[in-house]
């Protein structure tokens, strides 16, 4: 078989698993889709580095993690996420079992568990796009502040998706 015929065996085995990852981090499903198209063309790029009969998910998953930093990086109207922020979600949603479509059915009903404020919120930052810069300046509350409630939402939706994944088995 040919390197283009086995990265793309392995990259479409292994796609909506990366993708999966990605979202944990970049809950923005827009983004987080660029985010897997940047990954990939860094897999292609570099597949001569991987080594056959190895782990090809984790190796893809390093990859992600860097290209989701960069992400954070480049996003000027976010508040950039530091890699101690990364690894806790990444923590959380790597061992989440389940597909995609299990994932987003979880997700669904997580939301709907929110205390309304924070739903409001998830709403009006990731289904309106509205940035954190703008959130606080509509709600006199400051971008740190609400950063830091984000960072709790994620946490709280990342445990209900796994406790509900869980409860599926």
């Amino acid at each position: 078989m040919s390197e283009q015929n086995d990265f793309l065996r392995l990259f479409l085995r292994h796609n909506r698993r990366l993708f999966a990852y990605i979202l944990t981090m970049i809950p923005n499903h827009v983004d987080a889709e660029d985010v897997l198209q940047e990954t990939a063309s860094v897999l292609w790029d570099k597949f001569s580095d991987y080594e056959p009969g190895t782990m090809f998910y984790a190796w893809a998953r390093q990859i992600a993690r860097y290209k989701v930093s960069e992400y954070y990086r480049q996003k000027k109207s976010l508040v950039s996420m530091g890699p101690e922020v990364l690894e806790r979600i990444e923590a959380i949603g790597d061992p989440i079992l389940g597909s995609l479509d299990e994932r987003m059915t979880a997700l669904r009903g997580c939301l709907s568990k929110l205390d309304p404020q924070d739903a409001k919120l998830v709403h009006t930052r990731f289904f309106l796009n509205t940035t954190l810069k703008d959130l606080a300046a509509n709600t006199d509350q400051s971008v740190h502040t609400l950063y830091k409630r984000m960072v709790h939402i994620y946490t709280v939706l990342q445990v209900c998706i796994k406790k509900t994944l869980v409860a599926w088995e």
